[in-house]
C-alpha cells in the first residue's frame, strides 16, 4: 500500500483552493447573470441598441479566460435574445479607424468585411512575415478557403472601392511583400 502521507499537506492545500475557487466562481456567476439579465432587459425593451450591445458582448467575452468561455456561453443565450454570431448581421462591419480590418486566425470573433466588399488582404505566419496576398470580394469564405491549405496565424484587409481598384492595390501588395505562398509574387 502507498502511502500519501509526503503529499497530504499540497494536496489538502489543493482542496483548499478549489473550493476558494467554487465559491469565487459562483458569485462571478451571479455578477455575470446581473449583469446580462439586465442587457437582455434593455436590449428587448430598445434601451441598448445593437452596437452597445456588440461592445458589451465583445468587453464580456474578454473578461472571461478562453476555457471558460464555452461553459458561460449559456449564461449569455438565457439573457440575451439574440447569439453572438448574428450580432454581426444587425451592425455594419465597419473597419478600423485605419481603414482596414484586422483579426487573429482562427478566432472566429474578428470582424471581418462584409460579403460584397471588395478587399485586398495579406495573411502572416507565425512570425508575421506576410505569406498570403489576395483579393475578394467573399472574404469569409476565402479565410475559410485559406485554412484549409494555408498556415497563418494573422491577417488584414484594406478595403477597395471596386475590383478594379482591388487588383492593383493587389499587384503593388505582391511587389512589395513578395509573399512566399503566391504563385505571382515573384512577377
Amino acid at each position: 500500500m502507498t502511502t500519501l502521507d509526503p503529499y497530504e499537506a499540497t494536496l489538502q492545500h489543493i482542496e483548499l483552493i478549489a473550493r476558494k475557487r467554487q465559491k469565487l466562481l459562483a458569485v462571478q456567476r451571479d455578477a455575470e447573470r446581473q449583469v446580462l439579465h439586465r442587457a437582455g432587459r434593455d436590449y428587448v425593451a430598445g434601451l441598448l441598441p445593437p452596437e452597445a450591445l456588440v461592445a458589451l458582448y465583445q468587453r464580456y467575452r474578454d473578461l472571461i479566460a478562453i476555457n471558460a468561455w464555452r461553459a458561460t456561453t449559456d449564461l449569455w443565450y438565457a439573457a440575451i435574445p439574440v447569439r453572438p454570431e448574428q450580432l454581426r448581421m444587425r451592425t455594419s462591419p465597419r473597419p478600423n479607424i485605419d481603414g482596414t480590418w484586422r483579426g487573429d486566425f482562427p478566432f472566429a470573433e474578428d470582424w471581418r468585411p462584409p460579403t460584397g466588399q471588395s478587399v485586398v488582404y495579406v495573411l502572416y505566419d507565425a512570425a508575421s512575415t506576410p505569406c498570403y496576398v489576395g483579393s475578394t470580394d467573399q472574404f469569409n469564405a476565402r479565410l475559410n478557403a485559406h485554412s484549409r491549405g494555408k498556415s497563418f496565424t494573422r491577417w488584414i484587409a484594406y478595403p477597395c472601392d471596386d475590383r478594379e481598384a482591388a487588383y492593383q492595390l493587389e499587384d503593388r501588395l505582391l511587389k512589395e511583400h513578395k509573399p512566399y505562398l503566391n504563385r505571382r509574387a515573384g512577377r
